[in-house]
């Protein structure tokens, strides 16, 4: 005796590669965006020292930075 499968059954094992994909990006979605997310705050965190750099001395200006401010 075999047993058919049903409708739904037949349906889920059609569409199993697109459901397999969709699980994927839950996956890799995150994890792409944190690696970019981690480069633009490394990329903000070298412009921020260099503008505390440019700050610190013009605190603290030498002689030839005097005579130009």
């Amino acid at each position: 005796m075999t047993v058919s499968p049903s409708n739904f059954v037949s349906f889920i094992s059609e569409i199993f590669p697109l459901l397999q994909i969709y699980a994927g990006s839950f996956f890799t979605i995150p994890l792409i965006r944190w690696f970019l997310v981690r480069k633009r705050n490394g990329e903000i965190e070298r412009r921020n020292r260099a503008r505390e750099q440019y700050a610190r001395a013009l605190e603290r200006p030498d002689l030839s930075l005097r005579r130009k401010v």
